[in-house]
């Protein structure tokens, strides 16, 4: 049975008054499902890259604490529904949520994975495009040659191998091969 779900992303922001901040995970909840989760994981280079000076055992601290929020503490006596809008409140801390949004599934514990493979390392050198390993349209060349900016149309620029096939508009029957595209869009 299909049942909505809600997610939100969640972000370490290292220094509030500056606004910057890196995602580390997700917080999925389903009323259907009776299902409310968080799955985080810390990459600590990235996050030193962003702000070399911060507390990384104070961070790691944060992020147990709000996954326990779920199961444990004052939370755990709220319903599921009361608990994911407590931890997807906005607050002033360094670990917050990202906006909200919506879904339909029929396994939330599956939707905590559906964005596969990872971003880039800081400094790792990428032989083709950097969006290759998340994705599902990618193809061998995708993997080995560093796409061409080229222009899209409306001020637009991409650069990727198959920009086609990665409009929302595009019908899958014409690719030429089962992966998909994703690109990045600059203006």
């Amino acid at each position: 049975m299909s049942a909505i779900f809600e997610y939100a992303s969640v972000r370490v922001i290292p220094r509030v008054d500056r606004g910057e901040f890196i995602n580390v995970g997700v917080i999925l909840y389903s009323k259907t499902y009776k299902f409310l989760k968080v799955q985080t994981e810390l990459n600590e280079a990235r996050l030193e890259a962003l702000a070399p000076t911060v507390d990384l055992a104070a961070v790691r601290a944060a992020l147990q604490a709000f996954g326990r929020a779920c199961t444990e503490g004052p939370l755990a006596e709220q319903t599921l529904g009361e608990r994911f809008r407590w931890l997807t409140a906005p607050r002033s801390a360094i670990v917050q949520p990202g906006p909200v949004h919506a879904g339909i599934t029929t396994d939330p514990a599956a939707e905590l994975a559906t964005i596969p493979g990872r971003p880039p390392e800081p400094g790792e050198e990428v032989a083709g495009c950097a969006f290759a390993a998340r994705c599902a349209f990618a193809s061998d060349r995708c993997r080995s040659e560093l796409p061409s900016l080229l222009e899209s149309g409306a001020g637009h620029r991409v650069a990727c191998w198959h920009p086609r096939q990665t409009s929302a508009n595009s019908d899958r029957s014409d690719r030429s091969d089962s992966s998909r595209v994703e690109s990045e869009v600059l203006r």
